[in-house]
C-alpha cells in the first residue's frame, strides 16, 4: 500500500488526535470544572483514535478487495465504494481507493 492511501485512510486517527493534544494544550490554561471537562474530552479523543487505528486491519483487507473487483475502473469503484460513505472512516477509505485507481488509469 502506497504511503499516500496509509495517510488517506488513517486520516480519522490524525484528526482525533490533534484534537486530543489541542484540548490537552488548552486544559493547562483553565482551571476548576472546565479543566476537568478539557480532559475528559482529550481522553475521549485519544481512545477514540486509538480504536480507530486498530480496525486499521479490516480496513486494509477492505481496500484490498474492493481494488481488486474494480478492475482499474474508476466508475466502478465509485460505485463499490456508495456503502462505505456512512462514516467518516468509511469516506477516508473510499477517498483512498478513488485516488488509487485515478493514478492506475493514468
Amino acid at each position: 500500500m502506497p504511503l499516500k492511501d496509509f495517510i488517506i485512510i488513517n486520516f480519522p486517527v490524525w484528526i482525533f488526535y490533534i484534537f486530543s493534544f489541542t484540548a490537552l494544550f488548552i486544559s493547562f490554561f483553565f482551571a476548576g470544572i472546565i479543566k476537568y471537562i478539557l480532559l475528559g474530552f482529550s481522553w475521549w479523543c485519544f481512545c477514540g483514535a486509538f480504536f480507530v487505528f486498530t480496525d486499521y486491519k479490516r480496513k486494509k483487507k477492505i481496500y484490498y478487495k474492493i481494488l481488486t473487483q474494480s478492475k482499474n475502473s474508476y466508475e466502478r469503484a465509485k460505485r463499490l465504494t456508495i456503502p462505505l460513505k456512512d462514516t467518516i472512516c468509511g469516506i477516508a477509505l473510499s477517498l483512498a481507493i478513488n485516488h488509487r485507481v485515478k493514478n492506475l488509469m493514468n
